[in-house]
């Protein structure tokens, strides 16, 4: 034998390890076995062995919730009772669930569920079943309304809040929406002499049962209150500008403008002369339908506020229809007051028609009659509208002008 070979350990022949390993193979399983035995019995035991504490309002999560339901009820919390290591525990460390995987709409018992940290055993569960409702999930828009509480300081005055956004969709279950029309904020003004602005958390009907489960989106709007000096104030038209032309074979309608009048704020100097006030424009270019729009009215020069400051603006879009047009239709004048003498400046208008089928080929001048109304207007100078009486069928298109000067002595 070499010196080398002397300095090696022998080797063992692989067959030899082979027969080590798998000699008594049953009962080293056994053993392991009575292993992880022992020491799961040591983890109970001591669980078992270890002292009961009971933890209030342990919060209780869903999970497994489908898509198209929405739950009415929040799963709330439960007492819970450990027993085990539960030194240094809070309620926050217990897992509590309901699963609603296999959940459907309408009212029903669910099954509680607690996980605890590793050592420690559940002895109970109060309530060990909670009874939700389930709904299927639906989406509505609504109007978000302002509610203002308190006062401005003496000698200014509180306007009509301005929304942003002025609605917000309400998310939850189909029952509930089903009850609700509007969401609503609260605004403080607290003596106020000065434009308020907050930005302010939805509020839902909290009357309608289930309606604390409902989302709004957004969940904060922002709010705006002008606040003003409080001076004379008077009621005038308001008027829609339009501008633009419909698409070809279309033609423009009745313009209904909500609301009708507004409440300027000004000196009186200047609301002696103010007829009325005028909206942004509203463009008609290429419409072929209705034309709605939101839209802030113009402040007349002089004038401090406007009450409200925004109008909706509704425009019919027809298919066109024949027209006909009238020359210097003489202008009636109604409702002048006793002892005043009346110039109108123009005194005739011409006026355009339009009609379906034949109608208009048996129309004469005398069928149509401008009148403009003059009720309760002084001696002064004034702008006056032209509006036109006609036969059933018939549809005024355009009077021009559309307003005339009155002048009252």
């Amino acid at each position: 034998m070499s010196e080398r070979d002397q300095r090696q350990p022998p080797r063992w022949p692989r067959r030899a390890w082979t027969e080590v390993l798998t000699r008594n193979i049953l009962y080293k399983l056994l053993a392991l076995g009575m292993a992880i035995l022992l020491w799961a019995y040591a983890s109970g035991d001591q669980a078992a062995r270890g002292p009961e504490r009971v933890f209030d309002n342990v919060p209780v999560r869903s999970e497994g919730l489908k898509t198209d339901l929405f739950p009415l009820d929040v799963p709330g919390s439960v007492q819970v009772t450990l027993r085990g290591n539960v030194e240094g525990l809070a309620a926050s460390d217990i897992a509590a669930v309901v699963d609603l995987s296999a959940a459907k709409s309408g009212e029903a018992s669910y099954p509680v569920q607690v996980y605890p940290p590793r050592g420690v055993a559940v002895v109970s569960i109060k309530p060990a079943r909670l009874t939700l409702r389930l709904d299927r999930l639906a989406e509505k828009q609504v109007p978000v309304e302002v509610t203002l509480v308190g006062q401005v300081k003496e000698g200014m005055l509180a306007l009509t809040p301005i929304v942003q956004p002025s609605q917000v969709v309400l998310r939850g279950g189909e029952s509930v929406l089903a009850h609700l029309s509007r969401a609503s904020v609260s605004v403080d003004l607290k003596g106020g002499s000065a434009l308020v602005h907050e930005s302010l958390p939805v509020r839902i009907n909290e009357r309608v049962e289930g309606a604390a489960a409902v989302q709004a989106q957004p969940a904060v709007v922002e709010v705006t209150v002008p606040v003003v000096r409080d001076r004379p104030a008077k009621q005038v038209p308001i008027q829609a500008v339009v501008t633009g032309s419909p698409a070809t074979g279309f033609r423009s309608g009745v313009v209904r403008v909500e609301p009708e009048t507004v409440k300027v704020i000004a000196a009186a100097e200047i609301l002696a002369g103010l007829e009325k006030v005028a909206t942004e424009p509203v463009s008609l270019q290429g419409a072929q339908g209705k034309v709605a729009a939101t839209v802030r009215l113009v402040l007349p020069p002089g004038a401090e506020a406007l009450e409200p400051q925004q109008a909706a603006v509704l425009i019919e879009v027809t298919a066109a229809l024949p027209v006909r047009d009238f020359s210097r239709l003489t202008v009636k004048a109604e409702n002048l007051g006793a002892g005043l003498e009346l110039e109108l400046k123009p005194a005739e208008v011409d006026v355009q028609v339009a009609a379906a089928g034949g109608q208009l080929s048996g129309l004469e001048s005398r069928d149509l009659q401008p009148v403009v109304d003059l009720a309760g207007l002084q001696a002064g100078e004034h702008r006056v509208p032209v509006k036109v009486r006609f036969p059933a069928g018939i549809e005024v298109e355009r009077v021009t002008p559309s307003e005339l000067t009155a002048v009252i002595r």
